[in-house]
């Protein structure tokens, strides 16, 4: 994949979470074009699509087939489409300001999501960890911990492939593979996690007041490119010291991955169930218990690694 931009405006905003996998190959099989009207001069075109089109989740559904993507960020006004037979992408928004942070931790995240499933690369909302031979997902609904969890795990012998969204390629045998370098966290969770609080000063704000930071950029040692996925855990957070395992069913797992992995998405979704489903049957799964002691939650984790 190949991005390439207009105006300079663009690269501190859409760059950072990227930057882990950049590479000096100039034979991309993608290409982006980003630009932002203010200061390149290029305006867009009218829009091909009527104002009674059903967006979903700025999804436009009557453009979107396996071969065309076109997606409009409904909060910045962002808009990315795609050919694929072209091997083409164009992304416009009228100022690089307009950018949120959202789409600074996770850019082109919904085109991304479109273009991979065609190699049945499907983006998964979940926290990645582990070591480069084996890792883990950690899944649960928005606010479920995810990422005090994957805070913790940086913390140890661990290795971060993800914080919130990740590539998850149900291929022959499952890998996870590392898509930003970003995590958030509420700043006033902070002061538990060694590695973070050192690097609070050069965090971005977020609306919400959490904390933005590129870990490829803070501590490139912590980040791995992927792994083979050895196991699924739902986070389950309890207010006891101990962390635990309990086996738990795919069709349990399934159903806390569905909202935000394909019912956010319901065109690429339709592609993608029939792929996920498969894949929690082909790793075990587990109800990760999170307690409040972090050495415990790092240790679960690893002591089922190391077994696997």
């Amino acid at each position: 994949m190949e991005v390439e931009l207009a105006s300079n405006e663009l690269a501190p905003v859409m760059f950072p979470a990227l930057n882990h996998l950049a590479t000096d190959r100039r034979d991309a099989a993608f290409k982006i074009c980003c630009w932002e009207q203010q200061h390149s001069g290029i305006t867009r075109p009218p829009r091909p699509w009527g104002e009674d089109e059903n967006f979903t989740h700025g999804e436009i559904p009557s453009f979107i087939d396996e071969d065309h993507y076109l997606h409009i960020n409904l909060d910045t006004g962002a808009i990315i489409a795609a050919d694929r037979k072209a091997r083409l992408a164009v992304f416009s928004i009228r100022e690089a300001r307009d950018i949120n942070t959202y789409e600074i931790a996770a850019p082109f995240r919904d085109f991304f999501n479109w273009w991979g499933s065609k190699s049945s690369l499907f983006q998964i909302h979940a926290g990645a960890i582990g070591y480069p031979d084996k890792g883990v997902l950690l899944v649960g609904r928005s606010g479920a911990g995810k990422s005090n969890t994957v805070a913790a795990c940086i913390d140890s012998d661990l290795f971060y492939a993800g914080d919130d969204c990740c590539l998850l390629d149900t291929t022959g045998d499952l890998f996870v593979h590392s898509l930003y370098s970003s995590t958030k966290l509420y700043k006033s969770d902070l002061h538990r996690y060694r590695l973070l609080k050192k690097f609070e000063p050069l965090g971005l704000t977020t609306p919400e007041n959490k904390a933005l930071f590129f870990l490829h950029d803070l501590a490139p040692d912590r980040v791995i490119a992927g792994f083979p996925l050895k196991a699924i855990m739902v986070l389950n957070i309890h207010q006891q010291p101990d962390t635990s395992l309990s086996p738990i069913s795919p069709a349990a797992v399934l159903l806390t991955m569905a909202p935000d992995n394909i019912l956010r998405w319901p065109v690429v979704g339709k592609l993608a169930m029939p792929h996920l489903s498969r894949a929690v049957r082909s790793v075990p799964c587990y109800s990760l218990n999170v307690g409040n002691e972090r050495e415990r939650i790092t240790a679960a984790i690893t002591g089922l690694l190391k077994s696997a």
